[in-house]
């Protein structure tokens, strides 16, 4: 339920409401944010999706991350489900950072083990705070 209203003061009333879920279509950057009623996975209730063609080729790169992230090539989009939008924010970005070549997946699952660490003592980090590109046109 927290999530929940979290979500509606933040995005305003959802697009659709059911018994499993709300969501909200194309808000902020996203194309989609889903907060399910049970736990989708053990990392939360908090999906959001992002248009990104990922390249075949770093398929298994975003797998070898290991945060949960999950790929729809026939969709060109990009997922990932946890219990905060910073979390996401995170994970995208990390995301991101190995898609482009930036950094390794090791490199990628060390930093958001990292970052997450220090965003528990309370820090502020840009990789948690939104995200460092523009998704593709949805």
């Amino acid at each position: 339920r927290q999530t929940a209203h979290w979500a509606i003061d933040k995005y305003g009333p959802p697009d659709t409401v059911s018994e499993a879920m709300l969501v909200w279509d194309r808000n902020g950057p996203w194309k989609k944010t889903i907060v399910h009623r049970a736990a989708k996975s053990a990392d939360g209730v908090l999906e959001q999706v992002v248009a990104y063609a990922i390249p075949p080729e770093k398929s298994t790169d975003i797998e070898q991350m290991r945060v949960g992230l999950v790929q729809d090539a026939a969709r060109s989009q990009l997922s990932i489900t946890s219990e905060s939008e910073q979390l996401n924010f995170l994970a995208m970005n990390l995301a991101h950072d190995v898609i482009t070549g930036a950094i390794s997946p090791e490199m990628a699952y060390s930093a958001y083990g990292r970052t997450f660490t220090l965003s528990l003592s309370g820090k502020s980090l840009p990789y948690m705070e939104g995200l460092i590109f523009v998704p593709r046109e949805q």
